[in-house]
């Protein structure tokens, strides 16, 4: 192999190497098999509602069932851009005109990335449970209601506190 060869692949011939993209790999497999097992899901609960509508059911019932396939289907959004972002951006030493053509939000670069992008995610994605419990009157009036805003809110400053150090790294490196 030659030395231009090894450097754009990044050293990616060493069987250790290989070997550990590969256990990720198959845990990004795993996160997308969820992610469509979740998109299936909520899917389904959406026909179910609106053969539900179509037969006059009770619309505190159909909210609950359409915020239901809400939550399954941006979950498994959330699921198939973690395992993307794992593929995309640990398993392949993918071209440079290749990279290029897979959406940024779907490959992480680095570890930072990774983490940034799973922050950013979960908000959203707790934002949505809340709503969803908050509407089918799970959490109704009961005194731990609070601490999921409260967690909401943490990790959405966690995020902007690694969004923020990113940054004022990237600048001290220019």
């Amino acid at each position: 192999m030659t030395k231009a060869s090894d450097e754009t692949t990044g050293g990616a011939s060493h069987p250790l190497a290989f070997a550990v993209r590969g256990i990720l790999g198959v845990g990004a497999l795993g996160l997308a098999i969820g992610s469509l097992t979740l998109i299936g899901e909520g899917l389904l609960r959406i026909v179910s509602g609106l053969i539900g509508h179509l037969r006059h059911t009770e619309a505190a019932s159909m909210s609950s069932i359409v915020m239901k396939a809400t939550d399954e289907l941006l979950f498994g959004v959330v699921l198939m851009i973690f395992a993307s972002n794992i593929v995309f951006g640990f398993c392949f030493d993918a071209a440079k005109m290749v990279r290029l053509s897979i959406p940024s939000f779907m490959r992480a670069n680095t570890l930072h990335d990774l983490k940034t992008t799973f922050c950013q995610v979960i908000v959203v994605y707790l934002i949505v449970d809340f709503a969803t419990d908050i509407v089918e009157g799970a959490r109704r009036m009961e005194p731990g209601v609070v601490y999921f805003p409260i967690a909401i809110l943490l990790i959405a400053g966690a995020s902007w506190l690694l969004a923020g150090g990113h940054h004022k790294s990237d600048t001290d490196h220019s």
